[in-house]
């Protein structure tokens, strides 16, 4: 991160958020002609989540590009502990 071009492309192309499940629901429920995008952005971010805690990437349109559950951040921490002990 002390390139000043990742940083200007991180702040020209990149929006960090969180949301909660509830909040994906309602935005999905109280979709209006001006709203569908989010609609669109929020149903593919809820149809991706798995409990309790997803980290995931999406493009503008709302594909995910890549995502992580908390249990499978752990799981992997525990299989690199095991693949360490043999």
């Amino acid at each position: 991160l002390e390139s000043s071009a990742v940083l200007n492309l991180l702040r020209e192309h990149f929006v960090s958020t969180w949301a909660l499940v509830v909040d994906l629901k309602a935005i999905i429920a109280n979709q209006t002609s001006d709203t569908i995008k989010d609609s669109q952005r929020a149903k593919q971010a809820l149809d991706n989540y798995a409990f309790p805690v997803e980290s995931m990437v999406q493009q503008i349109d709302g594909t995910v590009i890549s995502k992580l559950n908390a249990n499978d951040l752990l799981d992997t921490h525990s299989k690199a502990e095991e693949f360490l002990n043999m």
